[in-house]
C-alpha cells in the first residue's frame, strides 16, 4: 500500500479535509506531504514500488526455505500478507542483472588484456618471420586463453600469417583453431594461391582482401563507405545489412558491443516467462488450472533461481581465485536451483514424486532449448540494432 502523509487541509486550495481523504474533493490534488528528509522519502519509494516493508520481510524466508509455499499462499488469495509476485521478481532481477552486467564487463576486460600482453610479447607483425605465431604458439595459447579470447587473437592476426598456418595444420585443426569456417572447400593439394585470393574465406560478392588490409583500420571512412568500396555485386538487401553490421561491430571496441547485448538480457528474459508458464499449463493440463496460476509459479522460481545464481557470480568472480573451487560453488548453485524448482513442483502441484520428475525434467529441456533459442534470436537482434 502507498505510504501518505496526510494533512488537515489541501496544500492547493486550503480545504478543509478528513482524515481518510486520499484526494482533496474540491480539487482532485493528492492529500501528502513529501516535506520530509531524504532518507525517508527514499524508503518510502522502494517500500511503494518495490514491496520492502513488512510484507516483503514477511515472505523472505518463506521464499528461501519452503519451495512452493509463497505461489500457494498467492493462490488461496492470501495476498496481502506476503510480496506481490511482480514487484518480488523486478527486485531479485534487478540484482542478478546488474551482478551479471558487471561480472561480464570484468570478464571480457581481463580477456582484452590477455590478448594484448599475448600479442605485445609476440610481436604480431608480418616484417619479421621469426616473431610471428607458429603451430605451437597457436596450441598453447587455446589452451591458455577462453574461447572468446581466443577468437579475438585469431581474428586480429594478418592475412599472411593465417595463410602461413593454413599451410602446416589439417583441415580439422584449421577449423579448430578457428583459422578456416567449418565446411570450407580445404583442397588436400596445397596449390599456390593467386595473390589475394582467399576465395575460401569469402563468398565473392565482397572484397574481403581489400577491407582486412586497406580499410579495416580506417577511421576517416563511415561503415557505409567501407561497404561500398567492398562491395562487388550480387548481394541481397539483408546481406548488404549484415555485412555493414559486421563491419561496425569489428570496428568497435569489444566490450561495447557485448555491454549493449547485455542490456537487452532482462527484456529476453522477462518475455520467456509466458513461455514458461505455457509449459506448465501443458503438463498439467489435466488439472484445469488458470494460467496465471503457472505464471505466478514461474515468477517464484525465476526469483530463486536469479538469487542463487546472482550471488554464485558475486562469490565466484569477486571474492574467489581459485577456478576449481568457483565451479564447485557453481555446480552446487545449479544442484540448489533445480532441487528448490523439483520441491516446488511437488508442493504446487501435489502429485507422486515420479510423476514430478519425469515432468520436471520435460519442462526443463523444454525451457533449456528455448533459452538457446531466444538467446541467439537476442544477440542477432542486438547485432542488427547495434
Amino acid at each position: 500500500m502507498r505510504i501518505r502523509r496526510k494533512h488537515n487541509d489541501c496544500l492547493n486550495c486550503k480545504t478543509l479535509l478528513d482524515s481518510t481523504y486520499n484526494y482533496c474533493p474540491r480539487c482532485g490534488q493528492m492529500n501528502n506531504d513529501n516535506n520530509v528528509s531524504f532518507g525517508t522519502l527514499l524508503f518510502d519509494f522502494f517500500s511503494n514500488y518495490f514491496s520492502l516493508d513488512g510484507r516483503f520481510a514477511h515472505s523472505f524466508f518463506p521464499f528461501f526455505i519452503k519451495p512452493g509455499y509463497l505461489t500457494n499462499k498467492f493462490n488461496e488469495g492470501k495476498r496481502m500478507s506476503f510480496a506481490n509476485p511482480i514487484r518480488l521478481y523486478l527486485v531479485i532481477s534487478l540484482f542478478f542483472f546488474f551482478v551479471f552486467s558487471n561480472v561480464g564487463k570484468k570478464i571480457i576486460a581481463t580477456d582484452d588484456s590477455i590478448v594484448s600482453t599475448k600479442q605485445t610479447s609476440k610481436s604480431i607483425t608480418t616484417n619479421n618471420d621469426s616473431n610471428a605465431i607458429t603451430v605451437k604458439d597457436l596450441k598453447e595459447m587455446k589452451a591458455e586463453l577462453s574461447d572468446f579470447a581466443f577468437k579475438m587473437v585469431i581474428k586480429n592476426l594478418p592475412k599472411e600469417e593465417k595463410e602461413s598456418l593454413i599451410e602446416k595444420l589439417s583441415y580439422e585443426d584449421a577449423v579448430k583453431y578457428y583459422l578456416i569456417p567449418s565446411g570450407t572447400v580445404f583442397p588436400k593439394e596445397r596449390s599456390e594461391k593467386k595473390q589475394g585470393d582467399m576465395s575460401f574465406m569469402g563468398d565473392g560478392k565482397f572484397n574481403w582482401d581489400v577491407y582486412d588490409h586497406k580499410l579495416k583500420e580506417n577511421d576517416d571512412l563511415s561503415e557505409t563507405q567501407i561497404l561500398d568500396s567492398i562491395y562487388l555485386g550480387g548481394a541481397s538487401n539483408l546481406e548488404l545489412l549484415i555485412v555493414k553490421q559486421k563491419i561496425k561491430v569489428e570496428r568497435t571496441e569489444t566490450e561495447y558491443f557485448i555491454g549493449f547485448a547485455l542490456k537487452n538480457l532482462p527484456f529476453m528474459m522477462f518475455a520467456l516467462l509466458p513461455m514458461f508458464a505455457l509449459f506448465l499449463k501443458l503438463l498439467y493440463f489435466r488439472r484445469n488450472t488458470l494460467y496465471i496460476k503457472h505464471l505466478i509459479h514461474a515468477l517464484h522460481l525465476h526469483s530463486f533461481a536469479y538469487l542463487i545464481y546472482g550471488i554464485t557470480l558475486l562469490i565466484s568472480f569477486y571474492y574467489i581465485e581459485n577456478d576449481s573451487l568457483s565451479s564447485w560453488i557453481t555446480i552446487l548453485s545449479f544442484l540448489t536451483v533445480s532441487t528448490y524448482a523439483y520441491l516446488s513442483f511437488l508442493k504446487v502441484y501435489k502429485q507422486h514424486w515420479l510423476k514430478t520428475l519425469v515432468k520436471f525434467n520435460i519442462q526443463g529441456l523444454a525451457y533449456s532449448l528455448l533459452l538457446v533459442l531466444f538467446f541467439a534470436f537476442e544477440m542477432a537482434v542486438s547485432f542488427l540494432l547495434f
